[in-house]
């Protein structure tokens, strides 16, 4: 891994939970505006395989732009996974010397006038189910990859409710954590 792939792999990481048919269809640029490596990007995520799909995402959200996530999840249709990469730390005196704050939105549409409480926790649970699919295979995936390269959750992660009115009138769960990354 060289420094410049950390938010490139944060994208292909969690793409593998993404459905293929979702993911061509994000995969929208045009040829003529692609930058450099788009294409190569595009054939190694859709050349993943598919053991840990979620079938029930219809989004893929990976960006810090807040225009961007807005516009993306207001368009966005039925299960949403929303991946946040923020502020890093660098430090090269030491192994682990990359340390960044993530956050992972698993969230659905969600309408208050049609809804009442027992459907508002149906939903508020798959969301739930679904993020700790993912924060699950993350333990499972950190413990197979070399101790030395990547840490991708250091637990304990904060698991926190979203708040529909600042979500594009979503529901659900955003897992924070941190993650570690190797600069030797």
């Amino acid at each position: 891994m060289t420094k410049q792939d950390f938010i490139l792999n944060i994208f292909r990481y969690y793409s593998r939970f993404v459905p293929k048919s979702v993911l061509q269809d994000h995969f929208s640029q045009p040829a003529v505006s692609r930058s450099a490596g788009y294409d190569e990007m595009v054939a190694d995520i859709m050349d993943q395989g598919e053991n840990n799909v979620i079938d029930a995402i219809g989004a893929f959200i990976v960006s810090s732009n807040e225009k961007f996530v807005r516009d993306s999840v207001k368009n966005a249709r039925g299960i949403t996974l929303f991946i946040e990469y923020g502020a890093f730390s660098y430090d090269s005196t030491v192994t682990d010397g990359v340390s960044e704050k993530m956050g992972i939105s698993v969230c659905s549409e969600y309408n208050m006038s049609n809804n009442d409480n027992l459907n508002e926790a149906l939903l508020m649970n798959n969301c739930n189910n679904i993020l700790n699919e993912i924060l699950e295979q993350m333990q499972t995936d950190q413990t197979d990859l070399d101790a030395c390269a990547l840490k991708l959750i250091k637990f304990p992660a904060n698991i926190v409710p979203i708040i529909p009115e600042l979500f594009e009138g979503r529901m659900g769960w955003t897992a924070l954590f941190d993650n570690e990354n190797s600069v030797k």
